[in-house]
């Protein structure tokens, strides 16, 4: 299932990257299902989204492209098999001069590859 999450963005495109990096990294909730559908959802797994890291960012007028890195945690029953750590994710989106925003389509259906 593909869900649409909008990220009001005032003076886009001709905005520094840094600027809409720290957008982006404060929305970083919207990422939530899109990263953890990789997984089946399974509830298993967690997702940190205050360590997000941008890796590459590019835009445009139309839209533009994000590489991330955020951090996952696994939980199992016995604590030897509990692991964390970064994983790499990545996702376009557009602009839509409208309402001012950056949209991501994101494909949250489980066993996504999230590529």
């Amino acid at each position: 299932m593909v869900n649409s999450y909008s990220i009001k963005v005032v003076g886009y495109p001709d905005i520094g990257r840094e600027y809409l990096e720290n957008i982006i990294k404060s929305n970083a909730s919207i990422f939530e299902e899109y990263c953890l559908s990789q997984y089946g959802h399974d509830r298993r797994y967690s997702y940190f989204g205050e360590s997000l890291e941008i890796d590459e960012l590019n835009f445009d007028a139309d839209g533009g492209y994000v590489q991330f890195r955020v951090d996952i945690a696994y939980y199992d029953g016995c604590k030897d098999r509990n692991s964390s750590g970064a994983e790499g994710y990545g996702a376009e989106f557009s602009y839509d001069e409208i309402s001012e925003s950056i949209v991501f389509d994101l494909d949250e259906t489980s066993w996504n590859s999230g590529e």
